[in-house]
C-alpha cells in the first residue's frame, strides 16, 4: 500500500501538474499561431472559405472602424471567423 502524500509533497505535484499544464499550454498556442501565420498569409481580407456546406471562414479585423483597441493582453488583428450561409 502506497504511503499518503505529505502535505508538501501534494502541493510539490500541484505546482509540477501546473507547470507542465502550462507548458503544453504554451506549447500548443505557438502551433496555433504558426498555423494562423500561413492562414493569414494564404486567406486575403473580403475572401471566404467553405468548410463544409453551409459554413464559410473568413478574416476578421479586430481593428475595424476602431482607432485604438485595448486589452491587458496583445491583441491580433485579425482572426477567422465561422459565418453560416
Amino acid at each position: 500500500m502506497k504511503k499518503p502524500l505529505s502535505k508538501k509533497e501534494e502541493l510539490a505535484a500541484l505546482i509540477s501538474k501546473y507547470l507542465a499544464g502550462k507548458a503544453e499550454i504554451k506549447l500548443k498556442y505557438a502551433e496555433s499561431d504558426a498555423i494562423f501565420l500561413e492562414i493569414r498569409k494564404k486567406l486575403k481580407p473580403g475572401r471566404y472559405v467553405t468548410l463544409e456546406p453551409g459554413i464559410k471562414a473568413h478574416l476578421v479585423d479586430a481593428f475595424a472602424g476602431k482607432d485604438t483597441v485595448w486589452k491587458a493582453t496583445p491583441v491580433k488583428r485579425w482572426d477567422v471567423e465561422l459565418t453560416e450561409s
